[in-house]
């Protein structure tokens, strides 16, 4: 992450050890990079599997980072990584 990105993530989560984060990969055509553009802090992200809601939380910052991304989940089968919530 940039410095920047590093210094706005330590204001949001202050001294917290851990932070809970979600990506997504691109997808055909990019369709879940437009989705995620739509994305703004203060959204409430549901999550979802079968039909059914089984989580939601409040986005708190959004930030993208190839590094970061590639250290968390590194790269699927079509070498991509994820975009970070």
């Amino acid at each position: 992450m940039s410095s920047e990105q590093q210094a706005a993530l330590a204001t949001i989560f202050q001294d917290r050890d851990a932070i809970a984060v979600w990506g997504v990969t691109p997808g055909n055509a990019n369709v879940n990079v437009r989705k995620w553009e739509r994305v703004d802090p203060g959204d409430t992200a549901l999550f979802s599997r079968e039909g059914h809601i089984f989580a939601s939380a409040s986005v708190a910052a959004k930030i993208r980072s190839e590094a970061l991304d590639e250290s968390l989940w590194d790269r699927n089968s079509e070498g991509e990584t994820c975009v970070v919530v």
